[in-house]
């Protein structure tokens, strides 16, 4: 039986045009994880194909990086850079 402290916290970007990893999995966990009551947080994109990475394409999959930002700092996993004084 898994407990909470042996689960990663996870969030998920997945599209919906890459057929080779599947949803199905992806939901699966996500479900998993909230029933357990745990942070997770999933978001599937029409396009964007496997390695979309951080180059711009041009689709709505290129924010993927601000969205995971914004879910990590609202649980406190990441802060703010500091800025330097000048």
């Amino acid at each position: 039986m898994r407990t909470r402290s042996n689960w990663a916290n996870d969030s998920r970007t997945i599209t919906q045009d890459y057929r080779a990893v599947l949803a199905p999995g992806s939901l699966k966990k996500f479900s998993r994880q909230s029933a357990a009551c745990l942070p997770a947080e999933l978001h599937v994109y029409e396009g964007g194909r496997h390695g979309f990475g951080m180059t711009p394409h041009n689709l709505p999959v290129d924010n993927w990086t601000s969205a995971l930002e914004a879910w990590m700092k609202s649980h406190g996993w990441m802060q703010a850079a500091a800025t330097s004084g000048g």
